[in-house]
């Protein structure tokens, strides 16, 4: 295809330093990386919504959740990801939810943007990036989620920094909207996750880097929890870039 391109500079923590759109027509698209000493730039068609994330996804029930009826669902087209399931919370010390993932041993930088169906309170879903699948596992995500009393979206980040420990919460940004950009730098080298959040997809805020260390293989992907335990609702990921980035020890 050919449309305009998005131009995307990153830093050697993953966090984007320049961004820009509509750059000139006329060239065919191949998304890639091209490493620049501790830069990295990606080259991305903005008329491709899921950007260059072609990895194959596993789905499962975090936790104990009912599947509204069994119809739990994860789809993925030429333009989005959809989840439609269940669940109560990212939250606490065991999660409930549903989770669309795939196994990694590297850095990586991952991008989304973030629609739900509906506006409903407690609702949530973002990136996540997690020890396995248990519901008590160590995790760190972020996320878009709708406030208790259903009159504000907020951007937050939840982590988990042990098996079956308490969940922290970082509100990032308490004035979001629905459609908000969500995003996730895993240096391994050095044991830290910083999360990020832009209105756009080009302007970034980045929150403080959270101390976590995980071992092979973990997973990576997108997860939902829909408030209510039975009750299934749909959020759907676009825009979306997941670039790895070799470890070495």
């Amino acid at each position: 295809d050919i449309a305009p391109l998005r131009f995307t500079l990153f830093n050697g923590k993953g966090q984007i330093i320049e961004g820009y759109e509509n750059l000139p027509v006329g060239t065919p698209i191949y998304a890639q990386d091209l490493e620049r000493g501790l830069h990295y730039i990606r080259i991305s068609n903005t008329g491709d919504t899921t950007g260059d994330f072609t990895l194959d996804l596993n789905c499962s029930a975090i936790g104990s959740i009912g599947f509204g009826n069994g119809a739990g669902t994860f789809v993925k087209t030429s333009t989005t990801i959809v989840l439609t399931g269940d669940g109560t919370a990212i939250d606490g010390t065991t999660d409930n939810g549903y989770y669309a993932f795939t196994k990694s041993t590297e850095s990586f930088n991952f991008i989304a943007k973030v629609t739900f169906a509906a506006a409903v309170g407690n609702t949530q879903a973002g990136i996540e990036l997690r020890q396995g699948t248990a519901a008590n596992a160590k995790h760190i995500t972020s996320m878009l989620m709708r406030n208790s009393g259903n009159t504000a979206w907020n951007k937050v980040t939840r982590y988990r920094t042990a098996a079956g420990g308490a969940t922290t919460t970082v509100s990032n940004q308490a004035t979001a909207v629905n459609g908000y950009y969500v995003s996730m730098h895993y240096d391994r080298s050095a044991n830290q996750v910083t999360t990020g959040y832009s209105a756009d997809g080009l302007t970034w805020t980045y929150a403080t880097p959270v101390a976590l260390t995980f071992s092979e293989p973990m997973t990576v992907g997108f997860i939902s929890a829909s408030a209510t335990d039975g009750t299934n609702r749909a959020v759907t990921f676009s825009n979306i870039t997941f670039t790895e980035i070799p470890y070495e020890e």
